[in-house]
């Protein structure tokens, strides 16, 4: 099973959740999309076996595109 966290400026909220995944026992398959408007959090260099997609710019997936885009279409 693979845990997929998308952090969006919050760092302490983001490492809370990594350590709580790791408290249970959980080290390995989490992967983290880095989505800030800038580098908040490198979980990758903190905790072993995490995976950061880092996506300041948006080049991976634009969020906040992709939530306009969905407030517009259902008229929100």
């Amino acid at each position: 099973m693979k845990f997929i966290i998308i952090h969006y400026n919050t760092p302490k909220l983001t490492t809370a959740l990594i350590a709580s995944l790791h408290k249970i026992g959980i080290y390995k398959d989490i992967v983290i999309f880095e989505n800030s408007d800038k580098y908040q959090l490198n979980a990758d260099e903190i905790f072993d076996d995490i995976f950061t997609y880092h996506n300041e710019t948006g080049s991976i997936i634009d969020f906040n595109k992709e939530i306009h885009k969905f407030i517009e279409q259902n008229k929100i």
